[in-house]
This record gives C-alpha cells, structure tokens and sequence, in this order.
C-alpha cells in the first residue's frame, strides 16, 4: 500500500501560499502534496482506513473506511477555509475554540485534535 504522503494524516489546515514569502515555492509544493494526500484518501478510503487504524486515531480500518465518504475531505484554499469558517460561525454561532473539544469526533489523540483547532483557528474560528 502506498500514499502520496505515508508519514502524514488527513486534518484541518488553513493555508495562505503566500504566508512564507521567501519561500513560496516550498509553500506551494507543501500545498499540492496536502491537496494529493486528501484526494488520495478520498479515492482510496480502504487503504486509508488501515493507516488510520494503524496510527491509532481512534477507529478501526473498517470504521474509518465506511466513514470516509461521509467526511467531506476537501483542500480549500486559505480565502475559502475563511469563508467556510463564517459560514460555520451562523449556523453554529456559539462554536469556538474554546469548546471545539466537546463537539469533536473520536480523535484520541492530542495531536490531531490539535491539527483541526490550528486550522480553525487559521481560517478565523473565535476564541
């Protein structure tokens, strides 16, 4: 089994190409695999589902590959994950970061809930 990024995970991530502006084709190269990555989890959720079981994240390879069409993965860029974040804040106008902890999925490990709270917090959740 192979991914187009074996060492990482799918996750929430704000990203603006032009953040590091000495070096934005690294930017734009670490952009384009997180956009692969994503796709390739989309297209493959049984292979997915494995590594996801095999990193411990909380859910059998079964589990997460039945889940994964459901998930709505997708790569926005920085200016859409803000509009997304707006759009998030009126339906669910009393979401933070804060309280993110409670109204998140079974992530059982810190690190990637922290991964989804740093890209929220990018795209403009509130405190």
């Amino acid at each position: 089994m192979s991914s187009p990024l074996p060492d990482t995970q799918p996750g929430a991530g704000a990203g603006d190409p032009a953040a590091p502006a000495d070096r934005p084709d690294a930017v734009r190269a670490f952009l384009d695999a997180y956009k692969s990555s994503i796709d390739w989890v989309n297209g493959n959720p049984a292979q997915a589902g494995v590594l996801i079981e095999k990193e411990g994240m909380g859910l059998s390879a079964k589990a997460a590959a039945s889940a994964i069409p459901r998930m709505s993965l997708v790569y926005q860029p920085a200016a859409q994950a803000r509009k997304s974040v707006a759009r998030l804040g009126e339906l669910y106008p009393t979401l933070r970061i804060s309280n993110l902890r409670d109204v998140l999925g079974p992530y059982r490990r810190s690190e990637d809930i922290a991964k989804y709270i740093e890209g929220l917090r990018m795209a403009g959740l509130p405190e």
